[in-house]
Formats: C-alpha cells, sequence, structure tokens
C-alpha cells in the first residue's frame, strides 16, 4: 500500500496530463477543438494503463501462485496468507512492485 501512495506522479496525475497534451495538441493552431482520432487512442491508452495499473495486484498474486506451486486451496479469503506460504507472498510482492513499476515506467514513456 505504500508503493501506492507514493507513485501518484507516475499514475492517475501522470495519465491526465498526457490527456490534457493530447487535447492541447490538438487545439493548437486553431480556434476551436477539432476532433482527431489521437483523442480516442490517447483515451483507450490511458484507460489500459489505468486498469493494468488496479488490477496488478490480482495479476501478481495469480503469477505467484503460478510460480510457487501454490494451490487455490491454500488462499484466505482471495490473499496469500504471510504464515505458510511465505515464499509464494513473497514472490507475490516482488511481482507486485516489478509490475506497478513497469506500468509507471511505460506512462513516462507515453508521457
Amino acid at each position: 500500500m505504500t508503493l501506492r501512495a507514493i507513485l501518484p506522479p507516475v499514475g492517475h496525475i501522470m495519465w491526465t496530463a498526457i490527456f490534457g497534451a493530447a487535447l492541447f495538441a490538438v487545439a493548437r493552431g486553431h480556434n476551436r477543438y477539432r476532433f482527431r482520432f489521437s483523442i480516442i487512442l490517447t483515451c483507450v491508452v490511458m484507460s489500459l494503463l489505468h486498469a493494468l495499473w488496479d488490477s496488478m495486484s490480482g495479476i501478481t498474486s495469480f503469477l505467484a501462485l503460478i510460480l510457487t506451486g501454490t494451490t487455490m486451496s491454500d488462499l484466505r479469503f482471495g490473499f496469500i496468507p504471510l504464515g505458510s506460504q511465505q515464499e509464494a507472498a513473497s514472490v507475490g510482492s516482488i511481482l507486485y512492485v516489478a509490475g506497478v513499476a513497469l506500468t509507471a515506467v511505460f506512462g513516462i514513456v507515453v508521457l
């Protein structure tokens, strides 16, 4: 959770800035707004980044289960317990941090 609290500048704030930049780029040099395909494309890319960011915990937990051989019956309320399955929890945490960081880097590249 701390990671998600530290990274808002490369999350929602950056996605809003990218979309705003696309809107201003379309309006540049014209007296009024002009519809362009680039606005739709930007909106789709930002939506995909946001969906990836929000679903990262589920994706990484699933990958941790596969990589460590942990079964679905080992889960407690949808989470990997820290006690008996320490390896799966550790792998899941590492994958989560890496996934959020890669999503942030991809957003910076788009910017």
